[in-house]
């Protein structure tokens, strides 16, 4: 189960409950409803990158706490990472074939953790598959030496191959986007917030050659510079502003329930849609925000709570 706010930290809750809340309630909302047909603009496109990349930050760095807790026990790592997260992984694949949200070849891909490096990947679960095959790669960039020469070089090793994956296989350059970024919170698991501000100039660097670059914030390997500069700022803003303060409730339990919130928005969005489809366009709108985006928290709340509780249950 959740462990109760005062064991969390605030500042990891709170970011990762504004990088699920923005993702499920603004930008892939906004592809149910017309109110708004300018919401996909340059700027909200580099803003999701951004917004991404925290989410993958903070991963990388929970993570790694967690890897260095458990030792140099690789496999146990694996058995108690994957069963925290990979068969609420595949309960999302099988809705999202059964609602057609995804083609069946792309999801097997996903599952089997090979969409980064080969073929299409399924709408949403992109992600996942990316940050689950993050982690099968976590205790081989650790036992290099986190923050050494030999860590750097592997991870620069892998970052090769997921860049030129696209160019052999038909994937996109996601994998190799947000992968930096998870580095970057490996690096950063434990540190305080003056140790984060000698990164700032260089996150600032890379941040302004991110924004002067062209192409596809999204798809563009220029965003490397943007999925890196802006977690770094971010982390070190929100704990030197908000690290002394304790979070409401309702932050926690938002991220406490923000991974199958992530997983089942897209269900629960296409259902409630089959509901309003006479409506107009604002009602429809309204309709999602006050209704369709509680109803995720909740439902992923429970969906969280009751599989952890299993999860409980079985290491007794």
């Amino acid at each position: 189960m959740s462990p109760p706010p005062s064991t969390r930290n605030s500042v990891i809750d709170l970011l990762r409950a504004a990088c699920v809340l923005y993702i499920v309630g603004f930008w892939h909302l906004m592809t149910y409803t017309e109110a708004f047909p300018g919401y996909h603009n340059g700027v909200t496109t580099r803003l999701t990158v951004a917004v991404l990349a925290v989410f993958m930050f903070v991963s990388g760095l929970c993570v790694a706490e967690s890897f260095a807790r458990s030792g140099p026990d690789a496999r146990g790592f694996y058995r108690k990472r994957l069963l925290r997260v990979y068969p609420l992984f595949i309960l999302a694949c099988l809705l999202f074939l059964a609602l057609k949200l995804a083609n069946g070849a792309a999801l097997l891909r996903a599952l089997l953790l090979i969409s980064p490096l080969w073929g299409k990947q399924p709408m949403t679960l992109w992600f996942i598959a990316n940050l689950c095959l993050y982690y099968l790669l976590l205790p081989l960039l650790a036992r290099q030496g986190v923050g050494s020469r030999r860590f750097w070089l592997m991870a620069l090793g892998i970052e090769a191959v997921l860049c030129v994956a696209p160019l052999l296989s038909g994937t996109d350059n996601r994998g190799a986007i947000y992968f930096p970024a998870f580095c970057l919170g490996i690096c950063f698991a434990g540190k305080a917030a003056p140790a984060l501000g000698h990164w700032a100039v260089a996150a600032l660097a890379a941040l302004g050659v991110s924004l002067l670059a062209g192409g596809d914030p999204e798809q563009s390997l220029a965003s490397i510079g943007l999925a890196m500069g802006v977690p770094v700022l971010v982390l070190f803003g929100t704990t030197r502003l908000l690290g002394h303060f304790s979070m409401p409730r309702l932050v926690h339990a938002l991220a406490y329930a923000g991974f199958a919130a992530y997983l089942l928005h897209r269900v629960v969005f296409k259902l409630l849609m089959a509901r309003l489809t006479p409506f107009a366009e604002e009602t429809r709108l309204l309709c999602l925000l006050a209704v369709g985006v509680p109803l995720v928290f909740g439902l992923a709340w429970g969906i969280q709570r009751g599989y952890d509780y299993l999860l409980e249950r079985r290491s007794r």
